[in-house]
């Protein structure tokens, strides 16, 4: 007997089954040839097929890359912040040093209007500071490697396999 198991495992080839070396049949599968009997072991969502949809209906979970990619993020926000706060804290002591020995304030709106100036300037480098682009540039990277796998017949459906793949280290030859 031969059975197509392609929408399980993606193998498009009939696989033969006999009794005495391959005997089960996955759940999904279509026998091809021959004939045989059969005993349903399991159903619903503890076959083969229910734990593979079963397994898509569940939200994925971070992967690694992307749990050290929000530290790092949240880490480069933070710093931003503080050299933002740093920043405006020294152009204030700056304005106010400059204009305060000179004795050039000015008008109250001029006051106002390098004040707000300066505040435009740290929200810029607060905003710079943020990496917007972080999550992209992985996303790309890991899908450079899929299609790098691929090339090298490694079928990949999902990217966060390649960071998986990434993560592999071979043993040292002695």
């Amino acid at each position: 007997m031969s059975s197509d198991e392609s929408g399980a495992t993606g193998e498009s080839d009939l696989i033969k089954k006999s009794l005495d070396k391959d005997r089960f049949l996955i759940s999904g599968a279509r026998v091809s040839e021959g004939t045989g009997t059969a005993i349903v072991i399991a159903v619903g969502v503890h076959s083969f097929n229910g734990r593979t949809m079963m397994a898509l209906r569940t939200p994925p979970s971070d992967t690694p890359l992307e749990i050290k990619l929000d530290g790092l993020a949240e880490l480069i926000a933070k710093a931003g912040l503080a050299i933002s706060l740093l920043l405006l804290l020294v152009l204030l002591i700056k304005y106010c040093a400059v204009n305060g020995s000179q004795h050039t304030w000015g008008s109250s709106s001029q006051v106002v209007q390098e004040i707000v100036e300066i505040f435009i300037v740290c929200i810029t480098l607060l905003v710079v500071a943020v990496p917007e682009g972080l999550p992209l540039a992985v996303t790309l990277a890991l899908a450079y490697a899929t299609t790098r796998m691929l090339r090298e017949n490694n079928l990949v459906r999902l990217l966060s396999a390649c960071e998986t793949m990434g993560n592999v280290r071979y043993p040292l030859r002695s």
